[in-house]
C-alpha cells in the first residue's frame, strides 16, 4: 500500500471514529440534561411536600409524607451523582473529539504533501544529463516522480540500439532509471499506486521485479534468465503512452 493510500485509509478511519465520538458526546449531553431536569423536578416535588408536611396534623399522614420526601431526596441525589459521572465522561469525549479534529487536519496536510511529492514539477536536472528535451510531457512528469519521490536517477532516455526500441523514438515516451528504490518505483507504477498512472497507461515497464512488468498496457512477466530479463536486472525501464 502506497503512502497516499495509507493516508487516505487513516483519514477515513479517523473521520469515522471522530463522527462516532461526536455522536457519543451529543448523547452524553442530552442524557446529562435529562438527569439535571429530573433532579430539579424531584427537588421541586420535595419542597412542595415539605410545605404540605408543615400543615399536616395527622401523625400517620406526616410519616407517609416524610417517607415520600426522603424518596424524592434520594432520587435527586442519584440523578446528581449520575450526572456528575456523565460529565466526567463528557469531558473525556470532548477532549477526544478535539484531538480527532486536530489529527484530521494533520492527516489532510500530510496527504496534500504526499500528493505534491508524487506530482513534482518536471525539470531538466531530473534527466541527469540525458536528453530531457526529447521526452514527452507525460514522460517528463513520470521522470519527476521517479527522481523526487523515489530517489532514483535517470540512466538513459534516447539511445540508438538499432533494434526498434522505444528509446530510439523522438519524442521519447520514457526513460531508464536506477537507485535503491527503483523496484519500489516499478511496483508502484505497475500496480497503480502512482497518482495519474494505471496499467493501461504503460507502454512498457520492465525492471528487477520480473512479475511487476507491463507491455502495451497489459500485465507482463519476464522469464528468469531471458535476454530482456537480464538486461533489466539493474534498472527500471518505464515508457508511457
Amino acid at each position: 500500500m502506497s503512502l497516499i493510500d495509507r493516508l487516505r485509509s487513516a483519514l477515513r478511519k479517523n473521520a469515522e471514529r471522530l463522527n462516532d465520538r461526536r455522536e457519543a458526546r451529543d448523547r452524553q449531553r442530552d442524557e446529562i440534561a435529562d438527569l439535571d431536569h429530573g433532579a430539579q423536578l424531584a427537588q421541586r416535588k420535595r419542597r412542595e411536600l415539605l410545605l404540605v408536611l408543615d400543615l399536616e396534623t395527622d401523625e400517620a399522614e406526616r410519616e407517609a409524607l416524610k417517607a415520600r420526601i426522603a424518596d424524592y431526596h434520594r432520587k435527586a441525589d442519584r440523578r446528581n451523582d449520575e450526572a456528575h459521572h456523565r460529565k466526567e465522561r463528557l469531558g473525556e469525549l470532548v477532549s477526544k473529539v478535539k484531538w480527532g479534529a486536530k489529527r484530521q487536519t494533520v492527516l489532510r496536510r500530510k496527504l496534500h504533501e504526499a500528493k505534491q511529492e508524487q506530482s513534482p514539477t518536471p525539470a531538466a536536472w531530473q534527466a541527469n544529463g540525458h536528453e530531457w528535451h526529447n521526452l514527452t510531457d507525460n514522460a517528463k512528469r513520470l521522470l519527476a516522480v521517479a527522481v523526487v519521490a523515489y530517489d532514483c536517477y535517470c540512466t538513459s532516455i534516447t539511445r540508438d540500439w538499432g533494434t526498434g526500441s522505444h528509446h530510439e523514438d523522438v519524442p521519447t515516451r520514457g526513460f531508464d532509471c536506477a537507485g535503491a528504490r527503483m523496484t519500489d518505483f516499478q511496483r508502484d507504477l505497475r500496480y497503480g499506486r502512482i497518482n495519474g498512472y494505471s496499467l493501461g497507461d504503460l507502454l512498457e515497464l520492465f525492471g528487477p521485479d520480473n512479475a511487476a512488468c507491463a507491455d502495451n498496457g497489459l500485465p507482463y512477466s519476464m522469464a528468469e534468465g531471458s535476454g530482456i530479463e537480464q538486461l533489466h536486472d539493474n534498472h527500471s525501464h518505464a515508457f508511457v503512452y
